[in-house]
C-alpha cells in the first residue's frame, strides 16, 4: 500500500504562501491566522496603546516568511471586527484562552468607547519623499472613511482643496500656464480640463494629487500645498467630526519607505 501526504498532513486548499495585496482580493481570511505568542504580545500592546496606556506607534519586525504581513492585516481586521467576531477569534483558538476575560473584554470595551477606524496598507515601495507620505496618508483615511459609510468625509482633502481652488477662473488660468507649458512633460500633455476630470474621478490616483503637489510646491502656490501640519490638523478633524475612539494606521512593509 502507497502512503503520500496527504495521509499524515492536512493541507489548507485556501493557503496562500505570500499575504500580500492579491492574497487579500482574493479573499484571505483573517481569522485564519494562528494567534502565537509573539502576536498575543501584539495584541497587548496594540490594546495599551489603545486605552492611551502608552502613547507611542509599534513597530513589527523580523525574518522575511515569519508571517509579519499577516500579523499586520489580522490586527488592522480585528481592531475593527465587531463584537461577536472578537468573540469568535478569541474562542476559536485555545492558544487565547488565557485571555478571554481580560485582554478581549478591554478591546471590546475600548470599541464601546466609540469606532476605530483603521487605515491598512500594503507596501510603501511607491512613497518616496514627505510630500508622497502626506498624500498616501489623506488617500488612506478618505477610502476608510468612505467605507466606513461616515457623515463626515474631510472635504478639505488636498484633492478636493484643488478642485475647490481650480474652480476660480483665474487660478485656473495661472495654473493652465504652467501645466501646458513648463511642466507639460510631467503631466504627460495633459490640459487643465483634463487634469481636473481625471481629479474628480472616484479611484483618481495619489500619483496625479503628488504631481499637482510637486508643481505647487516648485511655483509657490501655498493654496493647494499641504504640509504635514495641515495634514495633522486634517486628522484631527476626521476624529473629532467623526466622534472616533481611534483611527489606527496599519502599514506593512513600510521600511521601503526608509530605505528610499
Amino acid at each position: 500500500m502507497k502512503t503520500v501526504y496527504k495521509d499524515y498532513f492536512q493541507i489548507d486548499e485556501n493557503y496562500f504562501p505570500c499575504v500580500n495585496e492579491s492574497a487579500i482580493n482574493a479573499g484571505l481570511k483573517w481569522n485564519d491566522f494562528y494567534p502565537h505568542s509573539t502576536f498575543i504580545d501584539l495584541l497587548k500592546k496594540t490594546e495599551r496603546v489603545l486605552s492611551r496606556t502608552e502613547k507611542r506607534s509599534i513597530w513589527i519586525s523580523g525574518a522575511y516568511g515569519t508571517g509579519k504581513s499577516y500579523a499586520a492585516y489580522t490586527l488592522s481586521k480585528l481592531l475593527t471586527a465587531s463584537k461577536e467576531e472578537v468573540e469568535m477569534y478569541f474562542n476559536k483558538y485555545e492558544a487565547l484562552a488565557p485571555y478571554r476575560t481580560d485582554l478581549m473584554q478591554r478591546m471590546i470595551a475600548e470599541k464601546n468607547e466609540g469606532m476605530i477606524l483603521t487605515c491598512y496598507r500594503y507596501a510603501s515601495s511607491s512613497i518616496n519623499n514627505s510630500n508622497d507620505l502626506i498624500i498616501v496618508i489623506q488617500e488612506l483615511i478618505a477610502k476608510a472613511v468612505e467605507r466606513a459609510g461616515l457623515e463626515h468625509t474631510g472635504a478639505n482633502t488636498l484633492k478636493q482643496g484643488i478642485l475647490n481652488w481650480l474652480e476660480d477662473e483665474r487660478n485656473k488660468q495661472l495654473f493652465s500656464g504652467y501645466v501646458e507649458k513648463e511642466y507639460r512633460d510631467l503631466f504627460g500633455g495633459w490640459n487643465t480640463d483634463e487634469i481636473i476630470k481625471r481629479l474628480s474621478e472616484p479611484d483618481s490616483s495619489a500619483e496625479l494629487v503628488g504631481k499637482i503637489n510637486l508643481m505647487a510646491s516648485e511655483i509657490g502656490i501655498l493654496a493647494i500645498k499641504i504640509d504635514m501640519e495641515n495634514l495633522i490638523t486634517y486628522i484631527k478633524d476626521i476624529i473629532t467630526s467623526n466622534n472616533l475612539k481611534a483611527l489606527v494606521f496599519v502599514l506593512d512593509e513600510f521600511s521601503e519607505f526608509f530605505q528610499n
